[in-house]
């Protein structure tokens, strides 16, 4: 994931996503991997304790693990807010922002040929092209923020290839859709993919078990 402007809340989206277990010295090693100063790694799990993703006990971080509750209630506020930005995207969107979001779909189907952890940057990156389409400065912020969720390596590493050409099939209909200014499809291609990765996830934590 890029990190743009290094600071904490996205230090702290890419630990969410990447960290399963933060043992004593992890901001360290983070700081390190990241090439960042210590200050935005402590603001990063800090703001993950806030939104209860992680556990501080004496110096020891702990990612808590999400439950199917914890992934429908997730789920359903990023529905409200993603399907508003798709549908203000079709109304509001640019040239320039119709064209990267093609170019964004494009580049991830490279990922089909790698690693299935490998598709989660670049579906974060297209998704933030989505929201950012919307131009509502307020909208992203908050959709930022549920962005720091932590569903990790071990649930993205389960996906098959089939269900990541699904995902970028859906990235391309929402893109369809706001490149015709068409607001009503779009929220509803988005609606159908978040429903969809929702499914998955649940799927996979039950293997997990």
């Amino acid at each position: 994931m890029e990190i743009v402007g290094r600071n904490g809340e996205q230090v702290a989206r890419l630990a969410a996503l990447d960290i399963d277990d933060l043992q004593e010295g992890a901001g360290v090693r983070l700081a390190t991997r990241l090439d960042v100063s210590r200050t935005p790694v402590r603001e990063a799990l800090h703001s993950l304790a806030a939104h209860g993703l992680v556990i501080r006990s004496s110096r020891t971080w702990t990612v808590r693990k999400l439950d199917v509750r914890d992934v429908r209630e997730i789920y359903e506020i990023r529905c409200a807010l993603e399907c508003e930005a798709a549908r203000l995207a079709a109304i509001r969107r640019s040239s320039a922002q119709a064209h990267a979001i093609h170019e964004a779909n494009l580049a991830s189907r490279a990922v089909l040929h790698g690693a299935a952890t490998d598709f989660t940057p670049a579906s974060e990156h297209v998704h933030g092209l989505f929201v950012r389409a919307a131009n509502n400065q307020r909208l992203v912020q908050e959709i930022d923020r549920t962005r720091l969720i932590y569903f990790s390596r071990p649930i993205a590493a389960m996906y098959a290839a089939e269900e990541i050409e699904e995902s970028i099939a859906e990235h391309e209909a929402v893109a369809r859709a706001i490149d015709a200014q068409d607001p009503s499809a779009a929220e509803a291609a988005m609606r159908r993919h978040i429903e969809h990765a929702l499914q998955h996830v649940i799927q996979k934590l039950a293997w997990l078990g």
